[in-house]
């Protein structure tokens, strides 16, 4: 594998990693169904490597990491670095742990081509609080500032609620004071999936095809396909995804839908 190797046109050129599906939040809406309960299932740091190294062979541009709480991760300043090196890498984070020895040691990473995603749903604590819980926005808002003074390149996620819609400009005004760019911004929609008893409905909206990696295997939820049957795509010159034997089981429909298809990745065979 190279890294001149062209991306098919099927491929996604970015990777997202779940890295682990534990957090220290509870988040009524998690999309993930996230919490200090859920399990960690936590990619090995061997395979997580190894996943990077692929896709950085395969051409893939950018990296994600995702979760879960990354920071929950003894190891994620080994991931960020080994990934940052590689690629432009994203880490998403609610923040909150970022401060004492894992700030400093997550400062040791600021030269690297690594954007910190916060998420924040509201300028003021009401927005924020009522589906993350109490006191977290404070919490979070002193992430943004720290990471800020360091130096990092900060990004804004945000959850589009009920309680915080008729609110988002204000946030918009509220993040670009701390000097955040407009660009920096992203607002999504809250849907109906993992603990969200609220929201969008995917499974009946067209939606850009994702391509992802957790513990368990390559992982697609393509939509607007015939039929998942022989669902394939290239990963580089030697490697490709196929649809695997292995059924989900009610939690991975209740998590991922009921058009996600469990994926795992094969050698081409030389014909």
């Amino acid at each position: 594998m190279t890294n001149s190797t062209a991306v098919p046109a099927t491929l996604a050129r970015r990777l997202w990693l779940y890295t682990n599906f534990d957090c220290n939040l509870a988040c009524t809406y998690c999309l993930s169904s996230s919490s200090p309960r859920a399990a960690r299932r936590a990619i090995p740091l061997e395979d997580f490597r190894r996943l990077i190294d692929e896709a950085r062979g395969a051409g893939i541009e950018e990296c994600f990491l995702t979760g879960g709480e990354p920071f929950l991760l003894p190891d994620i300043f080994d991931r960020l670095r080994y990934a940052a090196e590689r690629l432009p890498t994203t880490v998403l984070t609610n923040g909150m742990l970022l401060a004492g020895a894992r700030f400093e040691r997550l400062r040791q990473l600021q030269p690297l081509p690594l954007t910190i995603q916060i998420s924040l749903d509201g300028a003021c604590a009401d927005c924020h609080d009522a589906f993350r819980g109490r006191g977290s926005w404070a919490k979070t808002v002193a992430a943004i500032r720290a990471l800020l003074d360091a130096g990092f390149h900060v990004a804004i996620g945000a959850t589009e609620t009920n309680v915080n819609r008729p609110h988002i400009e204000k946030l918009r005004e509220f993040v670009r004071k701390l000097g955040i760019l407009d660009e920096d911004v992203f607002v999504r929609p809250l849907t109906r999936r993992g603990l969200s008893a609220e929201g969008l409905d995917l499974r009946r909206r067209a939606r850009t095809r994702a391509h992802g990696h957790r513990r368990r295997g390559l992982l697609a939820s393509p939509v607007g396909r015939r039929s998942h049957a022989d669902f394939t795509f290239d990963l580089s010159a030697g490697w490709h995804a196929r649809r695997s034997s292995r059924q989900f089981g009610s939690h991975d429909r209740r998590r991922w839908g009921p058009q996600a298809v469990p994926l795992r990745l094969e050698r081409n065979v030389p014909r």
